[in-house]
């Protein structure tokens, strides 16, 4: 059914793109972007048997420069064609000389020297097109996860993934009104072979402002997690969210004054194991406030396993782990909490964003988590420079001129 379904976006897709014809004169023009990214993030959390993650410090550094072509039609839309690639260096991670135990340990490996830090090469199309107040967007190839504005939650998608995993290989369809917008992506990043799974995702986003201090939307996924041919199995892995949004910043002297309702439910099945679905859900309720660059934001979650599988193996005895599930870890339970039917995880983040340059983004932030009791604490600083942020900015001030 999802193959069915994947069919159905690509042809959707090419009816899309033959109503581009063009009409009005062609403007041909050198594209280029850079982006980089920095995170240092330290985590100590409780060093206990059961610990939900291990504590760790992740600190390295990506770039990402693009070049290419763009194709200006007019009203007809804008065609771009890009090349990049993805430089990304984990400090202090260089290739040593020992061994342990008479083998050569880990850290020997050839792939922590400079040549090998070139992690992927990326290459997209995108072509945008705006009829009066709609816009569409359509990207395909393997093109930066930036380029996905919809919200999701930390259920679905970490923190440390989103910066490891820096690129989406697919498709994305992004539709634009005045008071809407929505998404929907194919990311295909696991392709059948001897050991190597076959792994897909389908997701979505969507939200729309009913009222001016009121927005409703959803996130979803279907995740296709299967087998390859010395471990073969199917799990399905279906995420979504539809959530409230209530926006009083307006009437306040803050900044960012949110609180956000949603309901997250998962329908997830090891058909090896399983017959009918396992249905986990929980009700999640976040609250923001900012000003000046500092605030707080709380996310409290009430209610079930939303990892069943986690510590579960598949058909060759690995552990399936954050290679099924992507989101924060800590939306598990504890081994002795199974079959209760709900618990209460909490995330309590302190921070400061202040606004530098329009191309800059800087945050400094403290996140205590707990499940059950305190977990510890991780210390966050997040460093980001993108140059086409900067180059949308001032074609957005330079339209607004011009109107």
């Amino acid at each position: 059914m999802m193959k069915k379904l994947l069919l159905f976006i690509v042809v959707l897709t090419s009816c899309l793109a033959m109503k581009a014809a063009p009409k009005d004169s062609t403007k041909v023009k050198f594209r280029y972007d850079v982006d980089f990214q920095m995170r240092f993030d330290n985590r100590e959390y409780t060093r206990t048997h059961d610990a939900f993650t291990p504590s760790r410090t992740i600190f390295g550094a990506r770039l990402s420069p693009y070049i290419g072509l763009g194709v200006n039609q007019g009203s007809k839309g804008e065609h771009k064609i890009m090349l990049g690639i993805d430089i990304m260096k984990n400090f202090g991670a260089n290739p040593i000389s020992t061994t342990i135990f008479g083998a050569e340990a880990p850290e020997t490996s050839p792939s922590q020297e400079n040549l090998a830090l070139f992690r992927e090469i990326t290459l997209f199309y995108n072509y945008h097109r705006q009829i009066r107040r709609c816009g569409f967007t359509l990207t395909a190839g393997i093109f930066p996860r930036r380029f996905s504005t919809g919200e999701f939650s930390d259920v679905f998608f970490s923190d440390s993934l989103l910066f490891n995993d820096n690129n989406l290989e697919g498709l994305l369809l992004q539709f634009d009104r005045p008071k809407s917008h929505f998404e929907l992506g194919v990311d295909w990043f696991g392709m059948y072979g001897v050991a190597r799974k076959e792994k897909f995702m389908i997701f979505s986003t969507g939200v729309g402002e009913v009222l001016p201090w009121m927005k409703l939307g959803y996130s979803a996924y279907m995740f296709h997690h299967a087998g390859s041919r010395t471990a073969g199995g199917v799990v399905d892995n279906i995420l979504m969210e539809p959530y409230i949004r209530f926006t009083a910043a307006p009437y306040t002297p803050l900044d960012v004054l949110d609180v956000k309702l949603g309901w997250t439910q998962a329908m997830q099945r090891e058909r090896r194991i399983d017959h009918d679905f396992r249905l986990p859900g929980g009700l999640d309720l976040t609250f923001e406030i900012s000003k000046w660059g500092a605030g707080i934001k709380n996310t409290a979650f009430y209610g079930q396993d939303m990892m069943p599988y986690y510590n579960f193996l598949d058909a060759k005895g690995n552990k399936y782990g954050n290679g099924l599930y992507l989101g924060n870890p800590f939306y598990r339970m504890r081994p002795q909490d199974m079959g209760n039917s709900f618990k209460f995880y909490d995330r309590l983040d302190i921070y400061y964003r202040p606004h530098l340059t329009d191309c800059l983004d800087l945050s400094v932030e403290v996140q205590i988590p707990f499940n059950g009791a305190y977990q510890g604490m991780a210390q966050v600083i997040y460093l980001r420079f993108n140059l086409d942020k900067l180059q949308h900015e001032i074609r957005s001030k330079r339209n607004k001129k011009l109107k």
